[in-house]
């Protein structure tokens, strides 16, 4: 108990969301006995992600969800930086 408080308290205080780690601790074994399961059917092969297109466009939305969320955050450190004069524009 003390440990979610202290870890919640410190998302608190670095500006994080708690609702995907909460996801992520709900949804997180379904998704490794999924993954497993899927795993077992292509004889271990992890091509066969892209091989089917739904599982293809389900990777692809994903990277560009995450690569997006790194976009956002560098544009927002480089305009931190140019308005304190550290970068030039």
């Amino acid at each position: 108990m003390i440990v979610f408080g202290l870890v919640g308290y410190l998302m608190k205080k670095l500006d994080y969301e708690p609702v995907p780690l909460v996801f992520a601790f709900v949804l997180g074994s379904m998704l490794e006995f999924k993954f497993r399961q899927t795993m077992a059917i292509a004889s271990h092969n992890l091509s066969f992600f892209l091989t089917r297109p739904v599982a293809l466009g389900a990777l692809s939305i994903s990277i560009f969800i995450i690569i997006s969320g790194f976009w956002g955050h560098f544009w927002k450190l480089r305009k931190k930086a140019i308005d304190s004069g550290i970068l030039d524009d």
